[in-house]
């Protein structure tokens, strides 16, 4: 019988030895992945309380924004409103411009036909009654021997 069991026992401790070969050389990775775990779980701990703080955050935004969600809304009417009113005001004014200039054109214009009219005809012929200064048009200075300053 012993004849039958050496082998056997041979075959067993064999079996035990490689296994004791494997855990020895699964142990380092066992604690890797321990350390592993364990920083997945210290990870997970820090997700969890921001996620806590964030709804509080959440908590107290979500009233606020309810709250100016419609005040948003309204403002965005009265601008969509007052664009063309804007628009057409803007063009009201470039065209107001664009009469004021005539106007001080034509006042310039009025203003050298009066100094020419002023004066005597001997001086009218002499020289122009209009000179243009900086890009307007104003009546000439009348010189010292002109005796109709």
């Amino acid at each position: 019988m012993l004849a039958f069991t050496r082998p056997v026992l041979d075959f067993t401790r064999s079996i035990l030895d490689f296994t004791r070969r494997v855990l020895d050389f699964m142990r380092p990775i066992l604690v890797f992945m321990r350390r592993v775990l364990d920083f997945t779980r210290r990870v997970l701990v820090f997700t969890r309380r921001v996620l806590a703080f964030t709804r509080r955050i959440l908590a107290f935004t979500r009233p606020i924004l309810d709250f100016t969600r419609p005040i948003l809304a309204f403002t965005r009417r009265v601008l969509d409103f007052t664009r063309p009113i804007l628009v057409f005001t803007r063009h009201v004014l470039d065209v107001t411009r664009r009469v004021v200039a005539s106007t001080r054109l034509q006042t310039a214009f009025m203003e050298c036909a009066l100094a020419f009219a002023r004066r005597p005809p001997a001086i009218r012929r002499a020289r122009g009654a209009c000179a243009f200064r900086n890009g307007a048009i104003v009546p000439r200075l009348v010189t010292v021997a002109d005796p109709y300053r």
